[in-house]
């Protein structure tokens, strides 16, 4: 950008031009998007915290896992910060609907919170679909000791596929 701003001379001694980097673009996009589909990562996160909230519930669906004969699982929490890891604590879920559904449903039965579903997990998984490609995306665009401008347009457009 220095060599650009000696060649261009720009107004305001270049205060205004700079190069926006696409990593940041795209993961602030991507994090404004997923507040437009809380509804859909809400339910499944609220079962995830529920029982990583409390060592007895841990303690009771290691057990339910055992007794269906699937291995005891820990589910990753997603952070606020991090898009990614909403994408990690989804597809983590992936195997363990019905348990997870039934062992959650069981707990608050008696309380008046909306249960989780079938319908839940498959929304879950089209967000995850997405998500891999905007991960796939902000892998590619982060490179630090390699260029990566030539790269952004082609996946953009790949990324727009999804959409459609």
């Amino acid at each position: 950008m220095p060599v650009l701003k000696d060649v261009f001379k720009p107004i305001l001694g270049g205060e205004l031009f700079h190069n926006r980097c696409a990593w940041h673009v795209l993961n602030i996009c991507v994090q404004d998007g997923l507040k437009m589909v809380e509804d859909i990562i809400s339910p499944i996160r609220s079962a995830i915290y529920f029982i990583c909230s409390s060592t007895a519930r841990q303690q009771d669906f290691k057990r339910l896992c055992l007794e269906n004969d699937m291995k005891s699982k820990h589910f990753p929490i997603d952070v606020p910060t991090g898009w990614n890891s909403t994408c990690h604590m989804l597809s983590s879920t992936f195997g363990y609907e019905k348990l997870l559904s039934a062992f959650y449903n069981e707990y608050i039965g008696s309380v008046n919170v909306t249960y989780l579903g079938e319908e839940d997990f498959n929304q879950a998984k089209t967000m995850v679909e997405i998500l891999k490609q905007f991960e796939y995306a902000t892998n590619l665009f982060s490179a630090t000791y390699r260029p990566s401008s030539h790269v952004v347009l082609p996946r953009l457009s790949v990324i727009k596929v999804v959409f459609f």
